[in-house]
């Protein structure tokens, strides 16, 4: 058995009609999804390295694709606020027509934050904002007015135009209580390969959160991402595995030079029926 396979494509150390190429290369090839991250500096490479702003690419991505699924892998909630996110998911939606996914997460790279005077707050705020983030934006989406008081967002009968056709909300997690709270509000999970020690314990999680709006995993987006270099050594084992240990589909880190020609073999070689999804009703 094999899963579907995604790429996220490096934001790092290239250039926007490259990174647009490339997109449409996979898409071409038939790969499942495509991501692009939200870094505001590469805290691993030299911070003076251009990089590109991935949630500014997103609408140009579903432009230069014609069948993948397009999503950032995933949005910081450190820099965006419930309403702010609203609006773009919204817009995105409405240009992808049923292809892009909203992928969300809580950060973690305080490197990448302080020194722009950004407090990105311990891992419990980040999860509360997360939390809360989840709630907000499909309230705003179904287009009557929201009285929030959270712990980090509060609003006062705001309001935004209707969404008819909301995108998936896909939360990136580390630890049991983010994936908690996916379990509880979201469409989806996405959980690195490099966790996988944790895994009984985020499905447990993921299983928790579910059981509290009375559903189970059916319908319900797993994806597990992992790096190219790791990936690439023995693909099909991996894919296979993954399958085994119940995820939907994979999404492989690339970064440019994009391996192009190895990615479009491995798409063929792999070629595995693109899931259904559906959106999970909130309580």
């Amino acid at each position: 058995m094999s899963l579907p396979l995604g790429f996220c494509l490096s934001t790092v150390g290239v250039a926007p009609a490259a990174l647009l190429a490339a997109a449409a290369t996979l898409d071409d090839a038939g790969a499942d999804s495509l991501w692009l991250w939200d870094h505001l500096v590469p805290t691993w490479h030299d911070p003076r390295e251009p990089v590109l702003d991935g949630p500014a690419l997103l609408g140009a991505l579903l432009v230069s694709t014609r069948r993948c699924q397009v999503g950032p892998l995933v949005m910081n909630m450190t820099n965006w606020h419930p309403a702010r996110l609203a609006l773009s998911g919204a817009t995105l939606a409405r240009l992808g027509a049923g292809r892009f996914a909203l992928g969300i997460g809580g950060g973690g790279l305080a490197a990448e934050q302080a020194p722009f005077g950004v407090d990105q707050g311990d891992r419990a705020r980040r999860t509360q904002r997360v939390t809360e983030a989840l709630q907000l934006v499909p309230a705003l989406w179904r287009g009557a007015p929201v009285t929030f008081d959270g712990v980090v967002y509060r609003f006062d009968q705001a309001q935004m135009a209707v969404l008819d056709d909301p995108p998936p909300l896909i939360v990136g997690a580390r630890r049991p209580p983010l994936v908690r709270i996916a379990g509880q509000y979201a469409d989806g999970i996405n959980l690195a390969w490099r966790d996988r020690a944790l895994l009984p314990a985020l499905f447990a999680a993921l299983d928790e959160g579910l059981a509290s709006r009375q559903r189970d995993r059916a319908g319900f987006d797993c994806s597990i991402h992992a790096g190219w270099p790791a990936f690439s050594a023995a693909p099909q084992a991996l894919l296979e595995e993954w399958a085994r240990c119940g995820f939907d589909r994979a999404i492989v880190t690339i970064a440019p030079p994009y391996p192009l020609e190895a990615a479009a073999a491995l798409l063929k070689a792999s070629a595995a029926p693109r899931p259904e999804r559906r959106r999970v009703p909130q309580p």
